[in-house]
């Protein structure tokens, strides 16, 4: 009878701690502020007021569908680096891009709305477009990836069934966590791997743009793995084609198009203490093994050519982010993502193309 007894005590207790597992990896499916979208994956969840997302799941303040008149309408497309999620709203670059365009221009209506979203590549972004953000007729899109395209090369347990596909379908991202049972181990050695880290878990540092830590930890764990030499990188053929492609559809549809490169932290001379604060290597592991440094620096500046040859063979208008915004911590607290100082940059820039551009004329 004890046995029994216990026995059923176990399983009442397995059942409770699952259910509870269950519900995180739920809500953890998609980000906080994320709903799942049939064909986007996850995108951001209209009216959340948190992020300023309004009824069309874009961050920014409402607008109509139908465009005033005497308005000037600018879309940014992007991931997470448009997104800016760990950003409060005020210092997200696309809300001090509007601030400064409508104190230089206050005799018109301008209106600048952020279609980033967490895992976005330029497969999202022209999708995004086509299926939704063209019924609102902007008169600018401004667009800038990189990091998430490049990663889609990789074929991580976490994140990915089968192998490498030039779709991207292999890599289910942000609901990778509905996929594939594995996710629910990783999730709790991602928040519990300190109890191993000095032998099985590799530690990344995470303090946030305000230096207080990301949702509250200050650490991520991942599976230690070797550090190896990448040299190719089959996403970038599909990032080069997205992005010719969502320059002649906004183009067909009256849109001008601005591209930037993605900035990025990535250098084999930076610090130790610099590199710690690096996931997307360790987080996109595969076999034990992950991309070294040298291969995320060189991956991304390949990224970063392949919007120059666009901008150069389709005469496309340009901003080079990636040169404008310093490698440092003040200005990114992780691999790509930005404090305040390096948001201002970022708009800034946007700032003076359009002054110079005669485009708000």
């Amino acid at each position: 009878q004890k046995i029994v007894f216990f026995g059923v005590i176990g399983i009442a207790l397995w059942m409770v701690v699952d259910r509870r597992i269950e519900k995180e990896m739920t809500k953890r499916a998609t980000a906080a502020a994320d709903s799942t979208h049939a064909f986007l994956q996850n995108t951001p969840r209209p009216g959340y007021a948190k992020f300023t997302i309004n009824r069309w799941g874009f961050r920014g303040e409402d607008i109509e569908k139908k465009k005033p008149a005497n308005t000037t309408r600018i879309f940014v497309f992007g991931g997470s680096t448009v997104f800016c999620g760990r950003l409060a709203t005020k210092d997200v670059h696309t809300e001090i891009l509007k601030e400064k365009l409508r104190a230089a221009y206050p005799d018109r209506n301008i209106e600048v709305q952020n279609l980033g979203a967490d895992w976005h590549t330029t497969a999202h972004s022209l999708v995004k477009y086509q299926l939704h953000a063209q019924d609102f007729e902007p008169d600018i899109v401004i667009i800038f990836h990189g990091i998430n395209d490049l990663m889609r090369s990789l074929t991580p347990d976490t994140f990915t069934v089968g192998g490498f596909r030039p779709d991207y379908g292999h890599y289910y991202g942000a609901i990778a966590n509905r996929i594939n049972p594995k996710n629910r181990m990783q999730l709790i050695n991602m928040q519990m791997g300190f109890w191993f880290s000095d032998f099985r878990f590799n530690r990344v540092y995470t303090p946030g743009p305000y230096g207080d830590g990301t949702h509250g930890s200050k650490m991520m764990f991942f599976p230690k793995a070797e550090a190896v030499m990448r040299e190719n990188w089959p996403s970038l053929k599909s990032y080069d084609r997205n992005l010719r492609e969502f320059v002649s559809v906004t183009r067909r549809k009256g849109a001008k198009v601005l591209l930037c490169t993605q900035p990025f932290m990535y250098d084999v001379e930076q610090p130790e203490d610099v590199q710690q604060r690096w996931w997307f290597a360790p987080s996109h592991q595969a076999d034990g093994k992950m991309p070294n440094v040298w291969s995320m620096e060189h991956g991304m500046k390949q990224a970063r050519d392949h919007v120059r040859d666009i901008v150069a063979q389709l005469e496309v208008d340009y901003v080079d982010l990636e040169a404008a915004v310093p490698k440092t911590t003040d200005y990114m607290h992780d691999d790509v993502h930005y404090t305040p100082k390096a948001t201002e940059v970022i708009a800034t820039k946007w700032f003076e193309f359009f002054q110079q551009s005669g485009w708000m004329d």
